[in-house]
C-alpha cells in the first residue's frame, strides 16, 4: 500500500536527518518551500516515483551537503532552479520524467 497523501510536515522535528528516502510511494501535492529548514544536514534526498506537483521549490539548491537528489517520476512542472548550480557536491542528480525545463546544473 505505502505511503499516501501530501510531504509529510511532521519531519521538520528530524532535524539531525542526513538520508530520506520515501520513493516509489503515492505523495503527491507541492513540496513543502522551507523544508531545508526541516533539513539543514541532509545528504540523500530521493523523492522519485511518486505524484510530486508543482514546482521544484529553489530551497534545495540551498542544502548544501547533498551529494543524491533524486526528484525523478514525478509531476513536477516548471523551470529547474538555477541555484540548483551550487551544489557542489552532488554526486547524483535525476529530473527525469516530469515537466521540467532549463538548464541542468
Amino acid at each position: 500500500m505505502g505511503l499516501r497523501g501530501m510531504f509529510p510536515v511532521g519531519l521538520q522535528y528530524c532535524t539531525a536527518l542526513t538520508s530520506l528516502d520515501p520513493s516509489n510511494n503515492k505523495l503527491t501535492g507541492p513540496l513543502p518551500f522551507d523544508h531545508t529548514n526541516y533539513f539543514p544536514h541532509i545528504t540523500s534526498l530521493n523523492l522519485s516515483f511518486n505524484n510530486f506537483s508543482g514546482t521544484i521549490p529553489p530551497t534545495i539548491g540551498d542544502c548544501s551537503y547533498i551529494n543524491v537528489l533524486r526528484l525523478d517520476h514525478n509531476q513536477f512542472t516548471g523551470q529547474i532552479p538555477q541555484n540548483f548550480s551550487q551544489l557542489d557536491r552532488i554526486k547524483e542528480f535525476n529530473v527525469a520524467n516530469n515537466a521540467l525545463w532549463g538548464p541542468v546544473l
